[in-house]
C-alpha cells in the first residue's frame, strides 16, 4: 500500500469499484454527482494498493453557501468542505491520514472554516473528527447528517491533536529529533527533498507512513524534552560526502507522549511491551528494535506530524551551523527556548511560517 495520498481526477477513477458501494447506498444521487465531477475533471486525493482504492478524499473549495440545520441556518461565508471521505483498509490509520491531508490544505488556504457532514451511525469517524478538533454544531435538516466544523479563529489547544496542524504557541521549549534518512523517508513520507527520490517500492508498503501519529525511538542520550512541546525533525544523511548539505530539517512535530523504556541500562518496559505500544506506528522491524534496545537509554516519543517544509525549503546542517542554531555536538540534547524556536519557524518559507498562530 502507498503511504501517501496522491492527486487524481474523478475521470481517472472507476465508480464501479466496490469501494463506492456504501456511498451509493447512503447517497441516492451519488452516481450522477460523480459523473458531473468526472466531466469537469475535478481533482481528488486517493490512496491505492495494487490498483485498488483504499482511501478517497474530495475537498470542495470556495464553499460559501448557507448551511440549513434543524435549529438554525449557518450564514454563508468562505469555507472548505470535506465533500467525500471514504476509507477501507486500516480504517483508523487511513482516516487519520485523510483528515491530516484535509487539514493541511485548509491550513494553506485563506478560508477560516472547514466542515464535514457525517451520518450519526458513523460513530468511529465522528470520534476521529472530534480528536482533530471538529465539533458538532448541528444536524442538517434535509439528510439528518451531523455538521462538524473547525475555525482558525477558535483553536482548541487542550491537546496537540485538536489544533492540528497548528502548534500551541504557549510552549516552554522546543527540541530537535535526529532520524536517519532511510527511517525518515518511511515515517515522514510527505517531507520531500529536492532532487531526491524517496518513494522506493519498499517504502511505499510501509503502514507507519499512513497516519499523522508517529512513534519515534531515541537511544543513547537522555534529554529534557517534554510532552506537548514542539520538535524539529532532522533528516540525517548517510552519504559518504557532503553530509553537511544533505542533512536537513524537513518537518515540525509535537510530542504527545514521552515514555522512558530503559534508563542507565535499567529496563523499565520489556521489548514485548514496547512492541505492543508501537503497534503499526513505527517503521522499525524486530531486528532494528533489538538494536535500539541494546542501548543504555531508550525513550519512545508519540508524535503528531504537524507539517513539512517542502522540497527546496528544507534547512541544511551548514545553514544551521552558520546561523548558530546548531548548539553543540549532540543534537538529541538540543533545547531551544520559545523565542528561539518561534523565530526559526517564522523565518521559514511558505505556510510553515504560520504553524504557530
Amino acid at each position: 500500500m502507498s503511504t501517501i495520498f496522491e492527486s487524481a481526477k474523478f475521470s481517472d477513477i472507476d465508480i464501479n469499484d466496490s469501494f463506492f458501494d456504501s456511498l451509493k447506498k447512503d447517497y441516492p444521487g451519488f452516481e450522477k454527482w460523480f459523473a458531473r465531477k468526472s466531466v469537469a475533471n475535478t481533482p481528488v486525493n486517493v490512496l491505492k494498493s495494487n490498483g485498488r482504492i483504499n482511501a478517497f478524499l474530495y475537498l470542495k473549495y470556495d464553499e460559501s453557501e448557507s448551511i440549513p440545520l434543524t435549529d438554525k441556518i449557518l450564514d454563508p461565508q468562505p469555507r472548505i468542505k470535506i465533500g467525500t471521505l471514504k476509507i477501507s483498509a486500516q480504517g483508523i490509520r487511513l482516516g487519520e491520514g485523510a483528515i491530516g491531508i484535509a487539514l493541511w490544505r485548509w491550513f494553506e488556504s485563506s478560508e477560516n472554516q472547514i466542515y464535514v457532514t457525517v451520518f450519526p451511525k458513523h460513530k468511529t469517524l465522528i470520534t476521529l473528527f472530534e480528536k482533530f478538533g471538529f465539533s458538532i454544531i448541528g444536524k442538517k435538516s434535509d439528510t439528518g447528517e451531523y455538521v462538524m466544523l473547525r475555525d482558525k479563529r477558535n483553536l482548541d489547544f487542550s491537546d496537540p491533536y485538536k489544533p492540528f496542524p497548528y502548534i500551541n504557541p504557549q510552549f516552554t521549549q522546543g527540541g530537535l529529533l535526529v532520524v536517519n534518512e532511510d527511517f525518515h523517508d518511511k515515517l515522514f513520507p510527505y517531507s520531500e527533498l529536492k532532487n531526491t527520490k524517496q518513494y522506493e517500492n519498499e517504502i511505499l508498503t510501509d503502514v507507519a507512513g499512513n497516519g499523522i501519529t508517529k512513534m519515534y525511538i531515541s537511544g543513547g542520550y537522555e534529554d529534557s524534552y517534554q510532552e506537548n512541546e514542539p520538535v524539529l525533525i532532522y533528516r540525517k544523511s548517510l552519504a559518504a560526502t557532503g553530509r553537511g548539505y544533505k542533512s536537513v530539517i524537513t518537518s515540525v512535530a509535537t510530542i504527545v507522549k514521552k515514555t522512558v523504556v530503559k534508563q542507565n541500562n535499567e529496563t523499565i518496559l520489556s521489548i514485548d511491551e514496547v512492541k505492543k505500544m508501537l503497534g503499526n506506528k513505527t517503521i522499525l522491524n524486530d531486528a532494528e528494535l533489538k538494536q535500539y534496545f541494546a542501548k543504555s537509554t531508550v525513550t519512545i516519543y508519540q508524535l503528531v506530524y504537524n507539517y513539512y517544509f517542502g522540497a527546496g525549503n528544507n534547512v541544511n546542517w551548514r545553514t544551521l551551523k552558520d546561523s548558530g542554531f546548531w548548539k553543540d555536538r549532540y543534537p538529541s540534547t538540543f533545547v531551544y527556548s520559545n523565542s528561539e524556536f518561534s523565530t526559526f519557524i517564522k523565518a521559514l518559507h511558505g505556510s510553515v511560517a504560520n504553524i504557530l498562530p
